[in-house]
């Protein structure tokens, strides 16, 4: 069944969940790889700072009231490494606190102050993304790549997969659980992230934020 699209405004149905019920977290949603720069993926709507109006998430991470006000997303996005050709997998963005949650067309959907006026508040564009691989192209996960990749998900450095990225892929697809926002992990991770921003910067300052959604996604 294919996604569905909406542009009907958010219904806050899930105002009201138990958002003192649980401690807040960090989310990892892995993306599909657009097949080409012009596939229509309309989700996350970076722009518009929100996730979740296809449905295509609908049956794990944002089935209704998994994810509630004040917790962060990060997105995480495969493609192919400009240096070795290996796939490898990235950090697209990791959003500010959720600040709204409902449903659009029964698609239960959160939104985040995007400020895209402010380049330094979006994505990076993919050539820039912080890769969670440090050396794709080597069978073995190294010491880097271990520590970060914990901290999605422990069960990646033992999947049964040919591939460092097909591990991941396979553990994070259908993840669900997130780690505790407030915790040496998601501190740990946000920081990985922030480095490569500050280290991207350095090097190429104007040109490593994206312009448009596309350049979010590996070249095909």
């Amino acid at each position: 069944m294919g996604c569905k699209t909406s542009s009907r405004g958010i219904d806050d149905d899930h105002s009201q969940l138990k958002e003192k019920g649980r401690e807040n977290k960090l989310f990892f949603i892995l993306l599909r790889q657009p097949h080409s720069s012009d596939d229509p993926r309309k989700d996350p709507k970076y722009k518009e700072g929100s996730f979740g109006s296809t449905g295509c998430h609908s049956d794990n991470i944002m089935r209704s009231g998994n994810i509630i006000k004040g917790d962060r997303l990060a997105f995480l996005q495969g493609g192919k490494d400009e240096k070795t050709n290996s796939t490898t997998i990235k950090i697209a963005f990791i959003t500010p606190p959720i600040n709204e949650v409902g449903t659009i067309h029964n698609n239960f959907v959160v939104k985040w102050e995007s400020n895209w006026a402010n380049r330094e508040n979006r994505p990076l564009k993919f050539e820039y993304q912080a890769d969670l691989l440090e050396k794709p192209n080597i069978d073995k996960f190294t010491k880097k790549e271990k520590e970060i990749l914990k901290i999605i998900n422990p069960n990646i450095l033992n999947a049964d997969c040919n591939s460092k990225a097909q591990k991941i892929t396979s553990c994070t697809r259908c993840l669900t659980k997130g780690v505790k926002l407030d915790s040496t992990k998601s501190s740990r991770f946000i920081d990985f992230y922030k480095t490569n921003i500050k280290s991207a910067k350095e090097r190429d300052r104007r040109k490593i934020f994206a312009e448009k959604k596309s350049d979010t996604y590996p070249k095909p």
